[in-house]
């Protein structure tokens, strides 16, 4: 075999042996690696007293064949079966010295065959031509971060670099970037944000039950535009077990932004109110929280209508249809199909009603018209809520012309499409902070063009629509016209006091230039009709920025935009990692804590054999029958059988009060034999009113005295008589039952 090296071959330095070995196993379909070799460093601790050039490194190393270099020999006892090794012994070795001058490294020897075939394909297949180099590795990572397939990112590489990488190579890399706890990790990804304010709480175990986060870009944003918040749970992840709640406000250009993020391992009312008022408590202006908008959720009403008892509920029509339409069926209702299309129609009727006299006409209609089911499932479930969800009532809360949680949907939408619901913690973390920064970029570059486009339709100069224009931001102004022109079909009139009148929500009320009391003004922060129909009965300007919220001006908007205010970035991430706050479990809680226990008990009790079975089934029946009783049960731990002195005598006392003022009531329950030796788990009770300690325990366990010997342990019957007033006939003749 032509190796292209021979025996004198000399290298100036280690790094032009690597090169040649390399090139070596590449001409020749080799896979070598480093046998023996001895540092100059450790060659000098053994006694070298020449000098040796450092760029050799070693004084002697020794190349061998991956299938040999020493005699291998298992050591294995046989509890691994099914390990494997590349030793075959194999003769292929290349033996390399310093020379005497210490400025070369000289091939001393070679042996040049091999005891296997050589194949290229299966070479090409080993770890070591396998391995991927720095920046081979960083593609890989980077794919890895952006969620790409496995098998996607194998077949990449092997086109690029030709190297056979497999799966589980894949697989050790993603490993790697993840060692770090995962706490850990979303403290690192949650660094990269401006603020960021992370509250992480844990049950008894460590494990995640609550997570709440907030940056000073979304704190900021909710004290100044606190007004309205919707609020629904977008996703769960299952891995981590956490629902996802995600809040937003209704910024200047009728955006959405986020402004809180908290994950609940329970979608109950205690785990949402506990978000809740960790929101409160990071933002001192959730007081000026006027409305809030869910869906249906009863879990989130109550939490909402605890937490902020201020602000009016609205639930989104969009999310009323959609029940309605679920609970609404054929099957469920017992009609049919032409009777369901008939009710959702007249429920969606309803919904659009714009004063409470239609809604009272058309709840009256349905009445008369819809089947008694629907008639019952209407008054029940959507009748006593009609104030959040019609819009005659939701009109007149704030709500900035949005009655449904579409903004909020499509949100959910574009966190849906990245944050996966397998993702870990940290994954997801990462993928929300990526998300909630694209969006950000997305909404600044519309504020930019809001800013510095104008409409190719322009207002005449000095008019009042262009005076508007250049004054409010493009979504406040839509409602502006909208008034402006509804203005000139107001009509109004004069009372005694020479002030102007018109009928304002059904009511005949005073009007002026600067203020009202429509639903509109109060609830927009716009002019409405009534105000410039007064302007204009008065000759005054239409045009005036009195009575407008600061979320319109467009001025104020620039002003305060993060674009011109950033952040110096300097800020510290807190991050806080709380024990469970206590409260009292759920039924469900109860159940999965017990089912989890109750499954492993099930496994070891059908362990062994029949009579090892039968025995255990014996003590979970009387623990079954005991607690059916409505009674209390302890439990101790037992020696087996074969350690038990079966002619013992001796017992010991453990719950039953030395002064029992009731020794009759203390009778023998059940009880294993006394003259022979007592199968182990036997239970024996005897009812007794408190223990020493004065902690109430309504039963007293009597057992052989190796059978607890942590407890104090009475020689006798008569003993346990003097201790506990029992008669030593009575409780001989009791335990003597079953024998």
């Amino acid at each position: 075999m032509s190796l292209g090296l021979s025996e004198k071959d000399e290298f100036g330095s280690f790094c032009e042996l690597q090169s040649r070995i390399s090139e070596l196993e590449k001409d020749n379909s080799l896979s070598l690696y480093i046998r023996d070799s001895r540092t100059i460093e450790a060659a000098r601790k053994k006694g070298l007293k020449r000098e040796i050039e450092g760029s050799l490194v070693y004084y002697f190393l020794r190349f061998a064949c991956y299938h040999g270099g020493r005699r291998f020999q298992s050591r294995s006892t046989g509890s691994r079966p099914n390990q494997s090794t590349y030793q075959m012994e194999c003769p292929f070795c290349i033996w390399i010295k310093a020379n005497a001058a210490g400025t070369k490294l000289v091939i001393t020897k070679i042996e040049a065959t091999h005891n296997h075939e050589i194949i290229k394909a299966v070479v090409d297949s080993l770890p070591k031509r396998r391995r991927l180099d720095e920046r081979e590795r960083s593609d890989v990572i980077h794919m890895l971060d952006r969620h790409c397939n496995k098998w996607l990112i194998k077949q990449r590489i092997l086109r690029q670099t030709g190297k056979n990488i497999t799966l589980r190579d894949i697989h050790n890399i993603a490993y790697r970037i993840q060692r770090k706890s995962d706490l850990q990790q979303i403290e690192d990804i949650v660094a990269d944000c401006t603020g960021p304010d992370l509250e992480i709480t844990t049950n008894d175990d460590g494990k995640v039950n609550g997570i709440f986060f907030q940056d000073d870009e979304m704190k900021q944003f909710f004290r100044k535009y606190p007004e309205l918040v919707v609020l629904d749970a977008t996703c769960k992840l299952k891995n981590a077990c956490l629902a996802l709640y995600v809040m937003m406000c209704v910024g200047p250009n009728g955006e959405l932004e986020i402004i809180a993020v908290f994950l609940t391992a329970s979608k109950d009312v205690h785990s949402l109110c506990a978000g809740l008022q960790l929101f409160k408590a990071k933002n001192e202006t959730w007081s000026d929280i006027r409305t809030v908008m869910t869906d249906k959720g009863t879990t989130e009403r109550d939490a909402i209508r605890q937490e902020l008892s201020q602000a009016a509920q609205l639930l989104s029509i969009f999310h009323v249809l959609c029940a309605v339409g679920k609970d609404v069926t054929t099957a469920k209702m017992s009609i049919s199909r032409q009777q369901r299309l008939s009710a959702l129609k007249a429920i969606q009727s309803i919904a659009y009603a714009s004063t409470e006299l239609q809604y009272n006409h058309l709840r009256d209609c349905f009445h008369i018209s819809m089947p008694e089911n629907v008639v019952r499932y209407f008054e029940v479930n959507w009748h006593p809520v009609r104030f959040e969800w019609v819009r005659c009532w939701q009109q007149e809360n704030v709500t900035f012309g949005d009655r449904t949680n579409s903004r909020l949907e499509s949100v959910n939408r574009r966190l849906k499409a990245i944050v996966r619901a397998d993702s870990s913690l940290p994954v997801f973390f990462k993928d929300l902070v990526a998300t909630v920064g694209c969006m950000r970029h997305e909404r600044d570059h519309g504020f930019v063009n809001a800013v510095e486009k104008v409409s190719i339709k322009q207002f005449p100069a000095g008019s009042v629509e262009a005076q508007f224009c250049s004054s409010v931001t493009s979504f406040a102004l839509k409602f502006v016209l909208d008034q402006l022109d509804l203005s000139n079909s107001v009509e109004f009139g004069i009372d005694n006091d020479k002030n102007l009148t018109s009928v304002v929500n059904g009511q005949v009320e005073n009007i002026s230039a600067d203020q009202c009391v429509c639903t509109f003004s109060c609830t927009m922060g716009l002019p409405c009709r009534h105000m410039f129909a007064a302007r204009r009965a008065c000759d005054l300007p239409l045009f005036s920025l009195e009575g407008i919220w600061p979320r319109w001006l467009k001025q104020s908007v620039i002003e305060s935009h993060r674009i011109l205010h950033t952040s110096a970035g300097d800020s510290k991430p807190v991050v806080l990692i709380l024990p469970k706050s206590t409260k009292p479990l759920t039924t469900s809680e109860k159940f999965k804590k017990c089912n989890e226990v109750v499954e492993r008990l099930t496994e070891l009790a059908c362990e062994g054999g029949t009579d090892q079975f039968t025995e255990r089934y014996s003590v979970l029946m009387k623990l079954k029958k005991i607690w059916e009783d409505g009674d209390f049960a302890s439990v101790s731990i037992l020696p087996h059988e074969s350690s038990m002195d079966s002619t013992a005598r001796s017992y010991s006392v453990t719950t039953c009060a030395a002064n029992c003022s009731s020794p009759e009531s203390c009778s023998v329950v059940d009880t294993g034999e006394t003259d022979t030796e007592m199968p182990a788990g036997t239970i024996t009770v005897i009812p007794a009113e408190q223990i020493d300690t004065g902690v109430a325990m309504p039963y007293l366990f009597i057992s052989p005295l190796t059978y607890a010997p942590s407890c104090e342990i009475y020689e006798s019957v008569s003993a346990i008589e003097e201790i506990c007033e029992i008669s030593v006939d009575n409780l001989e003749a009791q335990l003597g039952k079953r024998s």
